[in-house]
């Protein structure tokens, strides 16, 4: 699974909230920044203004046998 690392645009001076335009709330963010795997990255570039996306790397799952 990979990961990225989203900057958005954030609604205060402390860089710690980020407005959703399609749900109408805000979400907390930490310097304006979030993770997010990439099946979620779609919506995230559809729903916040974007200003940077960065490829972290690759998560992997442990499937119990």
């Amino acid at each position: 699974m990979k990961i990225y690392k989203v900057l958005l645009k954030t609604t205060n001076a402390m860089k710690d909230c980020a407005y959703d335009f399609k749900s109408d709330k805000h979400i907390d963010v930490i310097d304006g920044y979030i993770y997010v795997t990439a099946d979620k990255l779609e919506y995230v570039i559809e729903s916040f203004d974007v200003i940077s996306i960065e490829k972290v790397g690759i998560l992997y799952e442990r499937r119990n046998k």
